[in-house]
């Protein structure tokens, strides 16, 4: 094995995980799933309802399909989309319930972030008990 056969995404400290929050009023991303869409204005979201996966896609201005896209709002280290029409459609065909939050981990696939709904559980509800996070004066204690 090679290590040029793999195509690894390196992550800052503080950078964690790309996720992407689902809740009753819209989608939150945290800053590197913002920069694995290299912080676009517009975003199109899409959902495959066979595969149960959402799809969001970074729109330029010039690009046909800004009929399609969402206003990206980025701010200090997150990004927030207005879309409850969509997350309500999302629960419909999902049956998942988004009146609480639920986090996801996106993967980047040809410029698109992918989250699988699929997935029984999000982060949130797939830790132990014994698992505890960490603030981040924490974890710079601990280093």
């Amino acid at each position: 094995m090679n290590i040029k056969d793999f195509d690894f995404l390196w992550v800052k400290p503080k950078s964690g995980a790309p996720t992407v929050s689902i809740a009753k009023y819209g989608i939150t991303f945290n800053q590197l799933s913002i920069e694995m869409l290299n912080s676009p204005k517009f975003i199109m979201l899409g959902f495959d309802r066979a595969k149960q996966t959402l799809a969001i896609k970074p729109v330029t201005t010039s690009e046909e399909s800004l009929e399609y896209a969402y206003n990206f709002n980025i701010k200090k280290g997150f990004a927030r989309v207005g879309c409850n029409d969509f997350v309500r459609m999302l629960g419909q065909y999902t049956g998942i319930d988004f009146n609480k939050s639920k986090r996801y981990i996106a993967t980047e696939t040809e410029g698109y972030l992918l989250v699988n709904l699929k997935i029984s559980e999000s982060i949130e509800e797939n830790k132990n008990d014994s698992q505890k996070e960490f603030t981040e004066d924490e974890c710079q204690e601990k280093a």
